[in-house]
């Protein structure tokens, strides 16, 4: 098991909870004007209403939407480098939460009462 691989699982999970969510029909996400201007042999998915929905769909912080050149001038990171990235800033720079007193208090207390049953 790796830091890197529960990045990008947790991507995947928040990708699958989108998808799982649904998707709103209505006539503007429908965007039939939009279909209809692009005509039966129209390039409808480099249509730029089409473009800015893409992201709706999947949040991904991992996996990359862009096309290969783009994505090559953006310095052509995959998943397991970006993921080892976030590993990284995670690290350095993550501050835990305190623990509330009273939380403490009884956790101290399970581990001493285990402590007690193996001693």
């Amino acid at each position: 098991h790796s830091f890197e691989q529960m990045i990008i699982s947790d991507d995947i999970c928040a990708m699958t909870q989108r998808i799982m969510a649904g998707v709103e029909v209505t006539k503007e996400t429908m965007m039939v004007d939009d279909i209809i201007e692009c005509g039966p042999f129209g390039d409808y998915v480099s249509h730029p209403s089409s473009l800015e929905c893409f992201d709706q769909l999947s949040d991904a912080q991992m996996f990359d939407h862009f096309m290969v050149d783009e994505w090559k001038s953006m310095g052509a990171k995959d998943a397991l480098t970006k993921a080892h990235e976030k590993v990284l800033d995670i690290l350095a720079n993550h501050e835990v939460a305190p623990i509330d007193a009273d939380i403490r208090k009884d956790v101290d207390a399970i581990i001493k009462a285990a402590d007690a049953r193996v001693a």
